[in-house]
């Protein structure tokens, strides 16, 4: 069920990028998060990652997404991959950090947060 969303959102995101229309990605890429006022989702994802690759799915309520950006950065000597997850709610406009995952293992909320931090500091100089 899951992957049949996504099928959705990645053919209707194509769909409205052909019309010109922003995509749920590019609405959170343009966005900013409580956690760092200073720069966008977008700025901080690819400041901090080489190659971001963004994906989206619709959520569980009715015009709510939840949107990734992935990419590689060096951790303890090694290039791992790590993934944050923000939430779209269209309705309100309203875009929010829900955590970060790294080489595969779900952080912690202090993990998570500090992560972003990290990513802002950056963004932001």
């Amino acid at each position: 069920m899951r992957l049949d969303r996504t099928i959705v959102i990645v053919m209707l995101a194509a769909i409205l990028n052909a019309c010109g229309e922003p995509t749920v990605i590019d609405v959170v890429k343009d966005s900013y998060v409580s956690e760092c006022e200073g720069a966008t989702v977008g700025d901080m994802l690819v400041g901090y990652f080489p190659t971001t690759t963004w994906t989206a799915v619709a959520g569980d309520a009715a015009g709510t997404y939840e949107i990734t950006g992935e990419g590689q950065l060096q951790f303890v000597g090694s290039t791992q991959t790590a993934t944050m997850r923000f939430s779209l709610n269209e309705e309100s406009g309203e875009v929010a950090f829900e955590g970060a995952s790294l080489a595969g293992r779900e952080q912690v909320g202090a993990m998570a947060n500090q992560l972003l931090r990290t990513m802002c500091t950056d963004a932001t100089g």
